[in-house]
């Protein structure tokens, strides 16, 4: 089958928590399967080295990397519906396309694939990954966008594949008809095997990797960390994507001594400093949108062979217990996540029990080829 990745442009670059799902999901595909990203815009930087790409990529305004000129980007952006058109009537006439993926946080590009697979006659898949209504500091068109994605958009696909159980439950709540399928943040665990733990890094350190949008989990990481007793010298290191906020800038100015921030870094090296790390920090929230998301690091840190501290909310409690696999916190609360951290800190040498189940948890859910059966199923369903 020929199958399309749509919606979400930027693949190969590996420092997009979307695009790693997105890419990770094509692997599974890809058995006996005819797999085709389009980048409907291009974000590449020229300037940058990406990994070697699995699949075939199209860039379907003709310009691989992004424009530096404004108007170019905008004009792009203006007309990328009527090039992307052009690439699937392309793509459709070359050889029929029997399926499209689409990763997107907007509305009217539902409408737009959905238009598509009527005049073009393939079926469709949504990558459903959060309830974006409950995001903060929207501005008025993001409201009425995430409202109308939120409440009508699964109604426009032949398929779903939410990342969470509230997810799932959500989509069928509001269409009972649907076809899903639950698939939690996976990635190719062979890959991870092969990447060696860099020798510059000789320190201890904690480490979360996150985006800025989420400040305040971030805040709450250097708090908590800021309460934890220790017998010898422990970091914290802060893999940060995105704008650092002022206020968040001038709390790592002051906590610098034992706090290292690092920002676009190359994702196999992202990777070794995951496999040095003493745990990896992935708090989640006691709210609507946290219970909804399901974190694609989480299989990363598992996939690292190293144990996370998170806490019991959304779907972590499906899949990890605390100290059996993981390390979890009754409440997202710092003394109590903080103890966690403490918890890790003593009992250094009787980690690797932890360690291994953790491992074990992430080959069962977290990998990619646990879903090689259920995806055909899906596809040929």
């Amino acid at each position: 089958m020929r199958i399309l990745f749509c919606g979400k442009s930027g693949y190969p670059s590996s420092n997009n928590a979307a695009i790693n799902r997105y890419s990770s999901i094509a692997k599974v595909m890809s058995y006996e399967n005819d797999i085709i990203f389009i980048n409907r815009i291009p974000l590449l930087e020229n300037n940058c080295v990406y990994n070697k790409t699995e699949f075939k990529v199209i860039a379907a305004s003709y310009h691989k990397y992004r424009p530096k000129n404004f108007l170019k980007r905008n004009f792009i952006k203006l007309f990328s519906p009527m090039f992307e058109f052009g690439t699937i009537w392309s793509l459709n006439k070359e050889k029929k396309i029997d399926w499209v993926n689409v990763y997107t946080d907007y509305f009217g590009l539902c409408l737009f694939y959905f238009i598509l697979s009527k005049i073009f006659r393939f079926k469709t898949i949504l990558h459903f990954v959060e309830i974006r209504s409950e995001f903060k500091n929207q501005n008025l068109f993001l409201k009425i966008n995430h409202f109308l994605y939120d409440n009508f958009s699964m109604f426009l696909f032949d398929r779903y594949l939410p990342i969470s159980r509230f997810l799932d439950e959500h989509l069928k709540n509001k269409n009972s008809n649907i076809k899903a399928l639950i698939i939690p943040p996976i990635c190719d665990f062979d890959y991870f095997k092969k990447i060696n733990i860099p020798n510059e890094f000789n320190e201890t350190y904690f480490l979360y990797c996150g985006s800025t949008a989420y400040s305040e989990v971030i805040v709450f990481i250097i708090d908590s960390f800021e309460k934890v007793r220790q017998e010898k010298s422990v970091n914290l290191y802060l893999v940060l994507n995105g704008i650092v906020p002022d206020e968040l800038k001038v709390l790592l100015e002051q906590k610098r001594e034992r706090i290292k921030v690092f920002s676009n870094l190359d994702y196999n090296k992202l990777i070794g400093l995951y496999k040095s790390a003493l745990a990896l920090l992935i708090p989640l929230r006691d709210t609507e949108q946290d219970k909804a998301r399901f974190p694609q690091k989480i299989c990363e840190y598992i996939a690292s062979e190293k144990i996370i501290i998170s806490t019991n909310y959304g779907e972590v409690k499906h899949y990890f217990e605390d100290m059996n696999n993981a390390l979890i916190a009754d409440e997202y609360n710092e003394e109590i996540y903080a103890k966690k951290m403490e918890w890790v800190v003593h009992n250094i040498s009787n980690l690797n029990e932890l360690e291994g189940a953790a491992y074990k948890t992430g080959k069962k859910y977290f990998d990619i080829i646990s879903y090689k059966e259920s995806i055909n199923d899906l596809l040929k369903g």
